[in-house]
């Protein structure tokens, strides 16, 4: 059976042992260890290793038992397994390294001097140019009752899988140098799942012994993937009973057989997936690509997302808006947009249904064109269209589109009879008309160029025989200067002047529209009828230039037409008329342009609920043309297993979205990015990265990248990391190593004591500085952190693996109250500052007589040094302060995204926000704090509206970060 995720962090597993019937099941449940588990762990590794195996223990795992503190708070990982009894049946450590290479001490061969060295010798030695600090570990301690051995060891690394998703491998470290019976012993529990890594190259290091072997366990052996296939109806039966063994809800509320209808209902755009055990589906996902981006974009932060639309999409929005945007700011009285965009825009958000309802009717109940005009005088405009046409405008524009939809017809005035029908005919229309429609129009009649300039012609030499039209234009200057037009056979049209009779046509001589629009209509040559017709009408009015068609009196001569089309044809494939401001400026994007699908539906079997992410691979396959995947939930749901795959999208300010929005992109599934030392062909790189940065900080990052990378000695203050994906660089970060005294100023400055035991992560130098500390172990601050959103969940393995290569094992961030604060503070824990002793400031007066006044003053040490502390921390108490060590940043944080209000800036009600933010793996994603005027330091020019604190002072409170 598998259980949820405990308050540490780690899946809690158990496991029935027995192989009949008949015996006596006993479950084994895994959990973080704790320091309370040290004195059951050694009386554990007493019972198992009697006196004469002792030796061979320490020999074989390079720690003895009396190292289990230290293992416990500087391993990464550090698991218990209990019985259900609550008794202690095993334990075991994982580390990023092996303990023999820490353990071996410093070297003077470069490359293989601190904990950030096995890669390179693993790789060359066995050939596994896929294994790296990020999807592997090594299993460094392991102590188990002796007959239960290998079942202890079958539980740990299975839930050691199950609660990282991205980890690959466990190795273990086995040493040249132990007897052949010592290692027999010790090689008993890994026997089963641990398979020997057969030598590639014979790869030397100082620390690995001759003999040295390296036993694997992978992913696969330890957890068998589901197999994820497209649901089928036959599947109900199997998924009705998980549905029902979660949630009696959902069949009663949607049917008893809503779930073979779902997956009845499949289509292009709207997929289910099953999971199969043994010929039983045990769980189902359900996804749809008709996703509301607009609502999503107007509630969360989805502007680093590309707000979930194509990039290229995405771009053309971006650069359309800042060209309107410097249209009126520079007083232009040119639109950069055509009229019909703006009147297809406002259509777009008009409700038929509505907008109809409110339209008067005459006695007799029907409509007529004086009381359209009246209703739609009360339409509201939007603001992208209001700055460009007027409402009027809008009326007038909106009846000579009733006309143009039935051109046959006489216009609509007075009290001429509208029918219902006819709006909705004319809106359909123009909505439809995207910008791919429009070409394809115009293409088409492009096409069709010399039967057109054969009605041209026609008209023309009736117009002529008549005399009127001479008449009409004599005096008239032509009201469109065209471009060169273009001829049906791909020349100019003054190659087309000339017929095969080799006589002169006036390709700006005007003709009436209505008898062209006939005339193509009648000739079986062009193929169209009048729903044609009137479609080529509104494309060469409200796109087509300067070309006006409103009136059915209205002319256009060849050059004219010739011109429209072609700019119709080269017009940009789509046309963003919204801005961020408004509530609607994403409600009208094509499907084709969204980037994302969703998961509406979602339950597994409580056995496997570990393995949910095994479904979004083949979600995605299902959708080859989404990068997105995104999920909504309650904010009182519990977070499932299957969305430790997401990252939580930040909401809005001024957002009411009553859920919390999850999202995945598809390149995240492909796992970690990798963390390497920062080299010159990455500097191309950092200022793109670091152009959201002040320029201070900035020019800061790249200066001290030129200078790590011309002298990259591993052991300088600052250090310079990037993270690199698919060979494109998608973060960096830039560490300082901290020296003991800086550590000791900040112990006596933040309550950093109730967080880690700092006298197992002193350093120890290569050079033999400081032999009381230990190689791989420090302490770092983290000058700047800069990831790619995309990879936002995997930031807290990107920061432990930069300590791994920085060999330091606890990392600071020091917060200035005026500064940006990087992604990574929120995955950090917050350390609230010491209150100084309340000391007297006005010193004593001397004594009158100095018995002592010839006597030369001894200087001590430890007062100077106390008191550069003092200074220290004074200086930084306009700074916050937030730490995480290498054991913290492998236990998730376990996502609450209940929404906590606490009413009143009181004491209790500081202190209480104080005591959530301070838990170390539980993360509160929604903490609102309600006080009239707000929190006092925020105000200071108020009187504050309720009492003040009297337990937090200003300082206090401004370094409590509470706005983050």
């Amino acid at each position: 059976r598998v259980f949820p995720p405990n308050q540490r962090g780690l899946v809690v597993m158990s496991v029935e042992l027995g192989e009949d019937a008949e015996e006596e099941f006993q479950q084994l449940f895994v959990r973080r260890a704790d320091l309370d588990d040290v004195d059951h762990i050694m009386a554990l590794h007493d019972e198992t290793y009697p006196d004469a195996q002792t030796v061979g223990f320490e020999n074989v795992y390079g720690r003895s038992v009396v190292h289990i503190v230290e293992l416990i708070e500087t391993a990464c990982t550090a698991v218990t397994v209990e019985d259900r009894e609550s008794h202690v049946v095993g334990f075991a450590c994982f580390d990023d390294h092996p303990t023999q290479l820490s353990a071996a001490g410093p070297t003077s061969e470069k490359g293989y001097n601190l904990s950030n060295q096995w890669e390179k010798w693993f790789r060359e030695a066995y050939n596994e140019p896929n294994a790296n600090g990020t999807n592997s570990v090594w299993m460094t301690f392991f102590v188990a009752s002796s007959d239960i051995t290998r079942e202890v060891m079958q539980e740990i690394l299975r839930a050691t899988f199950a609660s990282s998703r991205e980890l690959e491998n466990v190795f273990f470290f086995q040493p040249g140098a132990c007897a052949e019976s010592e290692v027999r012993d010790m090689l008993y529990p890994y026997q089963r799942l641990f398979t020997q890594l057969q030598v590639a190259h014979a790869a030397t290091a100082p620390w690995v012994l001759p003999g040295t072997q390296v036993w694997a366990c992978r992913r696969l052996t330890a957890i068998t993937p589901l197999l994820i296939r497209v649901a089928q109806v036959e599947d109900h039966d199997n998924l009705v009973a998980v549905f029902d063994a979660q949630s009696e809800v959902v069949t009663h509320v949607y049917g008893e057989y809503f779930i073979a209808e779902l997956i009845e209902a499949q289509n292009e755009d709207n997929k289910a997936l099953v999971a199969e055990v043994d010929g039983r589906a045990v769980g189902l996902l359900c996804t749809t690509s008709d996703v509301d981006v607009n609502v999503l974009a107007q509630c969360f932060q989805l502007d680093p997302y590309d707000n979930l639309l194509k990039p290229s999409y995405m771009q053309r929005i971006r650069e359309q808006e800042a060209r309107r945007t410097a249209a009126a700011e520079s007083g232009e009285p040119d639109s950069p947009f055509a009229l019909g965009d703006y009147l297809q825009a406002a259509l777009q958000q008009m409700d038929l249904d509505h907008f109809l309802d409110t339209v008067d009717r005459g006695a007799s109940g029907e409509m007529t064109a004086v009381h359209v005009m009246i209703a739609l005088q009360t339409f509201e405009l939007p603001l992208e269209v209001r700055e460009s046409i007027n409402i009027m405008e809008f009326c007038e524009y909106f009846m000579a589109l009733l006309w143009q939809v039935r051109y046959w017809e006489p216009m609509l005035e007075g009290e001429a009879e509208v029918e219902p029908d006819r709006i909705y005919e004319t809106v359909n229309l123009l909505v439809s008309m995207d910008a791919k429609a429009r070409k394809e129009i115009a293409q088409d009649f492009r096409d069709r160029w010399e039967f057109i300039q054969d009605a041209f012609a026609q008209i023309a030499e009736d117009q002529s025989e008549e005399g009127s039209d001479a008449e009409d234009m004599e005096g008239q200057e032509p009201a469109f200067e065209a471009a060169e037009p273009v001829a049906a056979d791909g020349g100019s049209a003054e190659d087309g002047e000339n017929g095969e009779d080799g006589e002169n046509r006036d390709v700006d001589s005007p003709v009436k529209i209505l008898p062209l629009l006939e005339l193509l209509v009648e000739d079986e040559r062009m193929g169209i009828d009048r729903t044609h017709a009137a479609a080529l009408l509104v494309t060469l009015h409200w796109w087509g230039g300067e070309v006006d068609l409103r009136m059915p009196a209205a002319t256009i001569t060849e050059a004219q037409m010739a011109a429209a089309l072609e700019t119709v044809i080269a017009s940009e494939d789509d046309v963003f008329l919204g801005s961020s401001s408004s509530p609607m400026w994403l409600a009208n994007v094509p499907h084709h342009a969204k980037d994302v699908f969703c998961i509406n539906m979602f339950c597994l079997d409580q056995a496997f609920q570990t393995q949910g992410a095994d479904f979004l691979l083949p979600a995605f396959c299902m959708y080859p043309d989404k990068d997105y995947c995104v999920i909504t939930q309650p904010h009182t749901s519990a977070q499932t297993p299957l969305l430790a795959a997401f990252s939580v999208v930040p909401p809005q300010a001024v957002s009411t979205f009553g859920h919390v929005l999850y999202l995945v992109h598809r390149c995240a599934l492909s796992g970690p990015p990798i963390v390497k030392v920062c080299q010159e062909p990455d500097l191309e790189h950092l200022p793109w990265l670091a152009r959201a940065l002040d320029d201070d900080s900035c020019e800061d990052l790249l200066t001290t990248a030129k200078e790590f990378v011309k002298a990259p000695d591993v052991n300088k203050d600052k250090q310079v990391f990037v993270f690199e994906f698919d060979r494109q660089v998608c973060g960096v970060v830039m560490l300082e190593s901290l020296n003991e005294d800086y550590v000791e100023m900040l112990r006596c400055g933040y309550h950093l004591d109730d967080y880690l035991l700092a006298q197992y992560h002193k350093s120890k130098d290569v050079d033999g500085v400081g032999v009381d500390g230990f190689i791989g172990r420090g302490h770092c601050k983290v000058l700047e952190f800069i990831i790619n959103p995309l990879f936002m969940k995997f930031q807290r393995k990107m920061l432990q693996e930069a300590l791994r290569l920085a060999g330091r094992s606890v990392c600071y961030l020091e917060v200035d109250l005026q500064q940006s604060v990087p992604p990574i503070f929120r995955d950090m824990l917050q350390v609230a500052p010491r209150r100084p002793p309340a000391l007297k400031k006005k010193q004593r007066q001397p004594p009158k007589v100095a018995s002592f006044f010839k006597v030369e003053k001894v200087v001590d040490e430890e007062e100077v040094k106390r008191e550069e502390r003092q200074k220290m921390i004074a200086e930084r108490s306009q700074s916050a302060l937030s730490m995480i060590t290498k054991k913290l940043l492998s236990e998730h944080k376990i996502q609450v995204n209940a929404r906590v209000v606490v009413v009143g800036a009181s004491d209790a009600g500081l202190s209480f926000l104080e005591s959530l933010l301070s838990i170390p793996h539980v993360h509160f994603s929604s903490l609102t704090l309600l006080a009239p005027g707000g929190l006092e330091y925020r105000h200071s020019h108020h009187l504050p509206l309720v009492a003040g604190s009297a337990a937090y002072s200003h300082n206090e409170l401004r370094r409590g970060m509470l706005e983050l």
